[in-house]
């Protein structure tokens, strides 16, 4: 007998059924109930779930901590659950936040706002939505999530950017002096600049005076070779 199949079991005993071995037996097998249900296979395992969430037979009750560990996504949780509670306080008619497709909406928005990267076709899949009716509803959640929680985040980057420039500007007032403490130390009296002056000069002048000292030579004499014979004047014999 299939009575361990609870959701089988307990519409088979509301309609009246419960003692049928022969008809839960045959429902059991999944093929079987999808052939003659008249639904396609996702159809079937949607509505499934919702009449087990009447039954309160929601013993694998979709929740924000499963959701991010099957997503490997635990760093948005928190964020996940104030997004719910948000939203269940906001509504404007009751809102069963034991429905799948909640849970997986605020785990999605949590994941857009901190920029973190999932799989959106396996966050549509554990929804049990239809994509045309998770277009809709991301619509709905994007523009609620933005106005009470984006807002929030970037107040909080600024906080921290705000926080960073303060330290940053700490920092240098520790390392450069003032301007007013290096404008007294760089003036100088009069007598002082024109003692500094002279003597800088003095100084260069004498440096100036060496260069030009190697730069000239002496002046040298033209050398006077005797010659032998002058060209005006005829040798003169000697009487021997």
């Amino acid at each position: 007998m299939a009575s361990n199949n609870k959701t089988l079991y307990l519409i088979a005993t509301k309609l009246g059924l419960g003692e049928e071995d022969k008809v839960l037996n045959y429902l059991t097998n999944l093929k079987s109930a999808v052939k003659y249900s008249g639904l396609k296979t996702s159809t079937y395992n949607n509505t499934k779930k919702v009449v087990q969430n009447l039954l309160e037979l929601n013993s694998d009750r979709l929740s924000t901590n499963m959701l991010c560990l099957t997503l490997q996504c635990t760093g948005v949780q928190e964020l996940a659950d104030r997004i719910l509670a948000e939203y269940q306080q906001q509504a404007k008619v009751e809102v069963d936040l034991n429905l799948p497709q909640y849970v997986c909406m605020a785990v999605y928005q949590a994941c857009r706002l901190n920029k973190v990267k999932v799989a959106k076709s396996r966050i549509i899949e554990k929804s049990r939505l239809k994509p045309t009716q998770w277009t809709k509803l991301d619509a709905d959640w994007t523009k609620f999530t933005d106005l009470h929680f984006a807002a929030d985040k970037k107040k909080g980057r600024q906080t921290k950017k705000t926080a960073e420039n303060v330290e940053t500007e700490e920092l240098m007032e520790v390392d450069v002096p003032k301007v007013d403490e290096v404008l007294e130390e760089k003036i100088e009296s009069y007598e002082d600049w024109k003692k500094r002056m002279l003597e800088t000069a003095y100084i260069e002048l004498k440096e100036l005076e060496k260069i030009e000292r190697k730069n000239v030579t002496p002046r040298k004499s033209p050398r006077k070779t005797p010659q032998k014979f002058a060209p005006y004047k005829s040798p003169v014999k000697t009487g021997g």
